[in-house]
């Protein structure tokens, strides 16, 4: 991502959508299966060879969120851990069977949402997430990135990140909490 996407996406107010984005189409959610596969096969020279190329990802994510928004690197403890756990939770979802209901995967992400309260993530945070997938992915993907790709990943991180951000808000205000503390750190699920 160039310095001046960066600068952009850090001065940006990230708002809350009232209405539900649409599930990603079936063609989005293939593009996002196929491209986590290519993502996980494609070593880079500069990979270290103790980690897997989808651990380097992980770590690439954690990079670009960073410069997205320096503060999130409070919430983190070790971020080598944790990106092997992100990218394991990827490799699970994008694996998953497609006969998984919609009315399931916005539970899960609800309940997904509500446990990031206990990391004191924010719900403005849920927004950084989808611009460092595309920058990790344009990293690790090298010239096989396109557009569409990352287009099919903002789709579905739109419809997760809202279905989590109702889910988080929802936790906060239950825990009587609607104000962020940098007290907690995320940790692996």
């Amino acid at each position: 991502m160039s310095t001046t996407s960066v600068d952009l996406l850090r001065r940006k107010k990230f708002t809350r959508t009232t209405s539900s984005p649409k599930q990603p189409t079936d063609e989005q959610i293939e593009l996002v299966r196929s491209s986590w596969e290519r993502v996980s096969e494609l070593r880079q020279e500069s990979d270290s060879a103790a980690i897997s190329p989808a651990h380097a990802f992980g770590l690439a994510f954690y990079d670009a969120l960073f410069a997205l928004e320096p503060e999130t690197r409070l919430l983190f403890n070790n971020i080598f851990p944790q990106a092997r756990a992100l990218t394991g939770m990827i490799s699970c979802l994008t694996r998953a069977p497609a006969a998984v209901t919609a009315a399931t995967t916005v539970q899960q992400l609800q309940q997904l949402g509500s446990r990031h309260a206990q990391y004191n993530v924010h719900p403005d945070h849920l927004a950084l997430v989808g611009p460092a997938f595309v920058s990790a992915l344009k990293q690790r993907l090298g010239t096989e990135y396109t557009p569409d790709i990352g287009d099919a990943w903002l789709s579905a991180h739109a419809f997760a990140a809202h279905h989590m951000r109702i889910g988080l808000v929802t936790q906060l205000a239950w825990d009587g909490r609607g104000h962020h503390s940098t007290s907690a750190t995320c940790t692996i699920q």
